[in-house]
């Protein structure tokens, strides 16, 4: 009986360790839509938008119906979603609009604090490599660039905003630490598309995460009525 015992713990023990080195972390992707309310999808019921990628997204996936935004704003807002915690604890409950000045002596209030950790933190120490693509927005200064939160790639802008149409001798999108000097399209969000795509489709040893944050879904508008903007059609990927 023991020998036959052992045998049986000894076949799961060489079972178990095969499949532990066989198995692979996943490749992380998050997507962040600037100011897209939920209505804003097809999937969630709006016959006026069309969103045929999103849909396509839900009907193979799960979606969560009582999921919140932690705040109605921007910067604090992608704060809790990367952090997993109420920005409110650690005073971030606003958008990041002063300047420098008015934190002389408390650059801490200028960015994310260097005591909470965005997912590159973690997920570096896990073997990953990762890439933030768009939106930054959690500080300006050197102190709370991307790369130094744990990012190992970053293309976008810094600030909360940015005009669609980037011009060469005005634009403020970085690659990394350095100005662009070369866009694949006119477009902002085309070009952040394209850059999340090259990470994606690039060799790589390691294993990947990529978080692109993306400024606005396109849109055509025309004017109707007494000088009002009127969104007429919609083209969203």
């Amino acid at each position: 009986m023991f020998p036959l015992a052992l045998a049986l713990i000894v076949c799961w023990v060489m079972t178990w360790t095969m499949q532990a080195e066989s198995w692979k972390p996943p490749n992380i992707l998050l997507i962040l839509a600037v100011d897209m309310g939920y209505g804003g999808a097809g999937f969630a019921g709006s016959q006026y938008l069309k969103t045929p990628q999103l849909d396509a997204l839900a009907d193979s996936g799960v979606v969560c119906t009582q999921a919140y935004v932690c705040s109605p704003i921007c910067s604090p807002s992608r704060v809790g979603l990367l952090t997993g915690r109420d920005p409110r604890r650690f005073g971030y409950q606003a958008n990041l609009n002063q300047s420098s000045h008015a934190y002389v002596t408390r650059e801490d209030l200028l960015g994310l604090p260097s005591g909470e950790h965005a997912p590159a933190n973690h997920l570096s120490h896990a073997g990953y490599q990762t890439a933030l693509i768009g939106k930054w927005h959690w500080g300006t200064s050197e102190l709370f660039h991307p790369m130094e939160r744990g990012f190992d790639f970053f293309c976008g802008m810094l600030g909360g905003s940015h005009g669609f149409f980037p011009k060469q001798d005005t634009h403020r999108i970085l690659r990394n630490r350095k100005p662009v000097t070369e866009f694949s399209s006119p477009y902002l969000t085309d070009f952040f598309t394209d850059g999340a795509l090259r990470w994606l489709d690039r060799p790589a040893v390691q294993i990947n995460t990529l978080v692109p944050v993306h400024e606005l879904q396109r849109t055509s508008r025309t004017t109707s009525g007494k000088g009002r903007g009127f969104e007429k059609s919609f083209a969203y990927p």
